[in-house]
């Protein structure tokens, strides 16, 4: 079975991870206010188009303010390196599991390609992977361009809009949504969970009885082949 794992807000706490790159700037006049509107200056500009870039926001504060840029890279260059705090302490222990079981091992991420990349290198993640995809496009279309084979596959994120958008080109696909602290409850035709040891467990129930996966509250997802 070929598993495709998203990284920020799946296995890995973005959102703390964005926080410590705002606390790296007060050193140099950016406070916690200014970095959050400015971000969200950025996504709403671009329509949420373009993933997020460390020089792109910092350039974006740079048109409103004067401070040491040099040394607001630096900082964010420590963050970065430290970037293994910010994964969820779950994720190693899981991926090990899935692998150790024969699943092959995807990851796919969204992102501004060196930023992310090194994100990726700080965390480690290239032990428990057997492919690691970044791409500044959505996913669905990022999917839509792989040859995925002969198999099983299955997508596991935590926005659910995207999850739709790769039910319109993998209408087979097996989805499940982590679903991130505070968000509420959606009537989706998908399993959420809220932990990573939860979705390892309902994977391995999927895979080593061979039945329909009926988890509570949800609707059955039966195990099926992906043809490209």
């Amino acid at each position: 079975m070929t598993i495709i794992f998203d990284l920020d807000h799946t296995l890995f706490f973005a959102d703390r991870f964005l926080a410590a790159l705002a606390r790296s700037l007060r050193p140099y006049g950016i406070s916690a206010s200014k970095f959050a509107r400015t971000y969200a200056l950025l996504r709403r500009e671009t329509n949420g188009r373009l993933a997020y870039s460390p020089e792109r926001h910092l350039a974006a504060l740079a048109k409103n303010c004067v401070f040491n840029i040099r040394g607001a890279r630096r900082a964010y260059e420590t963050v970065l390196k430290r970037a293994s705090r910010f994964l969820d302490p779950q994720a190693a222990p899981m991926l090990q599991n899935l692998r150790a079981h024969g699943h092959r091992l995807v990851l796919l991420t969204r992102g501004e390609t060196r930023f992310q990349n090194k994100k990726i290198a700080a965390l480690d993640l290239h032990r428990y992977f057997h492919g690691i995809l970044v791409s500044p496009h959505k996913k669905h279309l990022t999917l839509s361009r792989l040859p995925l084979g002969r198999g099983a596959l299955v997508f596991i994120n935590d926005n659910a809009k995207e999850l739709h958008e790769i039910r319109r080109i993998l209408p087979h696909a097996i989805l499940i949504e982590r679903r991130r602290r505070g968000a509420l409850r959606a009537n989706n035709s998908w399993p959420t969970f809220r932990t990573l040891p939860a979705i390892g467990r309902a994977i391995e129930r999927l895979h080593v009885d061979g039945r329909p996966f009926r988890p509570r509250r949800t609707p059955a997802i039966t195990l099926v082949k992906i043809i490209p």
